[in-house]
């Protein structure tokens, strides 16, 4: 789902998301939201923590699933390199 928007800053320097933006991107009351300026752009991203990490890493372990054929070498990672990756 797509969902832009125009918002302003007020002369305190806050931004205000619109409600769908925030339900779109999951943003909760309370919720910590990374922001980066890598140039010409700043990017604002809703900040994942180690218990949402945890949560959806049971959900995917609980899933089967069936392989029926592999076309090309497959490359496993390994779980403590995954962590890592993700700063946790």
């Amino acid at each position: 789902m797509r969902v832009t928007a125009e918002v302003r800053i007020d002369k305190s320097g806050r931004v205000v998301l619109p409600a769908r933006l925030r339900r779109a991107a999951n943003i909760t009351e309370g919720k910590a939201i990374a922001v980066a300026y890598p140039g010409k752009i700043v990017i604002c991203q809703p900040k994942v923590d180690k218990k949402e990490i945890e949560e959806w890493y049971e959900k995917v372990r609980r899933i089967v699933l069936e392989v029926r054929e592999v076309s090309r070498e497959v490359k496993w990672v390994d779980e403590k390199y995954v962590w890592r990756k993700l700063g946790l």
